[in-house]
């Protein structure tokens, strides 16, 4: 059974993730693209209501200007809000303007240590 949750809105966004992140994390996460952010965000949802496994949703939020961001992140963990009551999630926006193309990237670096909280480490 996977340990986490990563839920895009974005096939570019999932294929870059596989290739960042560690091997290690990849083996007890699972990765799924939706096609549109409405979609990704019932997903990560659904997934928390049944699952109860940590969620890291990865979505563009279509702005970079810092108060329209902030607007998005809390419209969406107000849509999160009542699937999310026992279980952990963690929104990223990540804008058109930056690229997932390096692991040194702030939101990568973010996502790695979200998720590596949940997972278990190698003995």
């Amino acid at each position: 059974m996977k340990c986490a949750y990563i839920i895009t809105d974005k096939t570019e966004t999932e294929l870059s993730l596989v290739n960042l992140l560690p091997s290690d994390l990849l083996d007890q996460v699972q990765i799924a693209a939706s096609s549109t952010r409405s979609g990704a965000i019932a997903l990560a949802g659904s997934l928390m209501f049944e699952k109860h496994r940590p969620v890291a949703l990865v979505v563009d939020p279509e702005t970079s200007e810092p108060n329209a961001m902030q607007e998005k992140h809390d419209l969406i963990s107000l849509l999160l809000l009542p699937t999310s009551a026992e279980t952990t999630y963690k929104i990223f926006l990540c804008p058109k303007t930056q690229s997932l193309a390096d692991r040194n990237n702030p939101i990568v670096q973010d996502l790695i240590q979200f998720l590596s909280a949940y997972v278990q480490q190698p003995v």
